[in-house]
């Protein structure tokens, strides 16, 4: 029973002239409920640019009371690029699910995938946030992390026209060309 529900009964007694007694007793109900979230990411750890994450929100309802018009919620992730969602999200930045009114034991997990933008410096850090909510006004959030493994190389190769021995006052073009790889 949700929190604040009154328990009224009452019980009476009449005699064979008539007479009639009632007591009533009243009981408040106290009662209440949790929401959790746990968020997990595959691969976990460090990942290089070009790497596809699915996010994984894995929810719960405990307690001893309905949790109403739950909702999860998750913002793509800076530096990624949405690839697909799993059950039936609604939404582009940030995804949500509405999960209507849970009871206590209630649980389940909805999924995502991005790809990590390319290129992205050494060290740059993909952090990732999903939240579950019900109108009573709980909210629980989790987080995860991945940092980006990246690394880079340049060349440059310098030449000359025209090549070889030239005679003195002779125009020599040097052009260099270099990458980044």
């Amino acid at each position: 029973l949700n929190n604040g529900t009154q328990i009224v009964n009452s019980g009476s007694i009449t005699d064979s002239s008539g007479l009639t007694k009632t007591s009533t007793v009243t009981n408040g109900i106290t009662s209440s409920h949790d929401i959790a979230i746990v968020k997990s990411v595959l691969p976990a750890g460090n990942v290089a640019p070009g790497t596809e994450l699915l996010y994984t929100l894995n929810w719960s309802v405990t307690g001893d009371e309905t949790a109403p018009n739950v909702t999860l919620s998750d913002y793509i992730p800076a530096n990624t690029t949405f690839v697909a969602c799993a059950n039936s999200c609604a939404g582009t930045n940030p995804l949500s699910w509405s999960l209507g009114n849970q009871n206590p034991g209630a649980s389940g997990s909805v999924s995502f995938s991005v790809t990590v933008n390319s290129p992205l410096n050494n060290g740059t850090q993909i952090v990732n946030s999903g939240s579950i909510t019900d109108s009573s006004g709980l909210t629980k959030t989790s987080t995860v992390t991945n940092g980006i493994t990246s690394s880079h190389d340049i060349q440059i190769v310098k030449s000359v026209q025209p090549a070889g021995n030239v005679a003195p006052g002779t125009e020599l073009l040097y052009t260099l060309n270099w990458s980044v790889t």
